[in-house]
């Protein structure tokens, strides 16, 4: 038999997308993120899909929230590649364009 435990998104995913900037932003030093970049990530990683990186409350108009997790992956996508986010921005602009 399986017991499922309630988490507390507050504990699990304490950041809004702001707090994501922030954070990101802190941690990387030479880069200013936007919150254009957050949503190229979520849509080209589908990382609203993604439970160990963001949780959406059943309440109407509940904020996305996210976790440390999903910063710690955005930084380390960076430190691979410098070029992470603008390549997230082109991939999502061919995808708007239908290219």
């Amino acid at each position: 038999q399986i017991v499922e435990v309630a988490k507390d998104p507050s504990k699990s995913h304490p950041y809004r997308q702001k707090e994501v900037i922030e954070e990101v932003n802190a941690k990387i030093g030479e880069l200013t993120l936007n919150q254009y970049d957050i949503q190229c990530v979520n849509r080209i990683y589908g990382v609203k899909s993604r439970a160990e990186y963001f949780y959406r409350g059943e309440v109407p108009g509940s904020p996305s929230q996210y976790s440390k997790a999903f910063v710690d992956w955005i930084v380390r996508q960076y430190e691979r590649d410098k070029q992470f986010f603008r390549r997230a921005r082109d991939k999502n602009r061919a995808i708007k364009s239908g290219s």
